[in-house]
């Protein structure tokens, strides 16, 4: 489910707005609020703006007037107020043909960095992330109504996946690779992802999870994938010193049948692991 305003059925100017409830924050402590949109065409005038207010004064904190096709939106918050409430406009433009939409609001405690790595893939590969293979063939796809082909929440999203029709022999590999991210030295951080296969039997699959730091990759974690059941894999990260890392997904073929292996909802926190 999310939310929508059908700009096109309204005259220039039109606003709608989404209030959230009022939430208790501490005004020393930095937090992140993040969204996911959808506004598929510009138009001059249209916007989708977000606000911050205290009970007496309001301020705009962002502003987005450029076609988003489901990404994250992520924006870092320092209260000025304990007593915070954000409110979400979408303004009709001139010739809007644009719905605007709107979808999974949180707040966080902590930074915003890091944020662009999480992926739901919907509407396709998100952005900043590469997916590659010289045998085996990515695909990011809506759920349909069968559960074997629905996105891990079963609210009807998209996925991503991996299938080779060919039967070639295992051992084949698939990369999906982050955007860079800022990693602090001694920090734990959580990689988070959902995987599963479209069947139960003789459709494997080894993951290998990669930490890549100028160059040189190093082996995070193993997950391997066996059931037609979404499953959650989770890794944890200590890096040794601070930089721009990327983590890399390597799908590997474990099977000699025909292969189609499925992921989800990709996410990192800062942290351990929660089970």
């Amino acid at each position: 489910m999310f939310v929508y305003v059908p700009t096109s059925r309204f005259t220039n100017g039109t606003r709608a707005v989404l209030h959230s409830p009022i939430v208790i924050l501490n005004t020393s402590d930095e937090y992140c609020l993040s969204f996911y949109a959808l506004m598929t065409h510009a138009s001059s005038g249209q916007f989708l703006n977000v606000y911050t207010h205290d009970g007496q004064s309001k301020q705009l904190i962002h502003s987005l007037n450029t076609p988003i096709f489901w990404d994250g939106v992520h924006i870092p918050i320092r209260p000025y107020s304990p007593n915070a409430q954000f409110s979400f406009e979408a303004i009709t433009g001139v010739g809007s043909v644009s719905n605007i939409s709107i979808d999974d609001i949180t707040i966080h405690s902590g930074s915003c960095v890091g944020r662009n790595f999480n992926c739901s893939f919907n509407w396709g590969l998100c952005g900043g992330w590469s997916a590659s293979s010289v045998y085996l063939s990515w695909f990011f796809s809506p759920s349909v109504n069968n559960p074997t082909f629905q996105d891990h929440t079963g609210n009807g999203g998209y996925y991503a996946g991996i299938v080779d029709p060919a039967n070639r022999p295992n051992g084949i590999t698939a990369v999906l690779t982050s955007p860079p991210i800022t990693l602090t030295a001694e920090q734990v951080y959580c990689v988070d992802f959902w995987l599963k296969s479209h069947q139960d039997f003789n459709n494997t699959a080894i993951v290998n999870v990669n930490s890549k730091l100028s160059g040189k990759t190093s082996l995070v974690s193993t997950c391997q994938v066996m059931s037609s059941v979404w499953e959650n894999c989770l890794s944890s990260i200590t890096p040794n010193v601070t930089g721009l890392y990327q983590i890399e997904f390597d799908v590997i073929r474990d099977t000699e049948t025909v292969f189609t292996i499925m992921i989800d909802d990709i996410t990192i926190y800062p942290g351990p692991c929660v089970i």
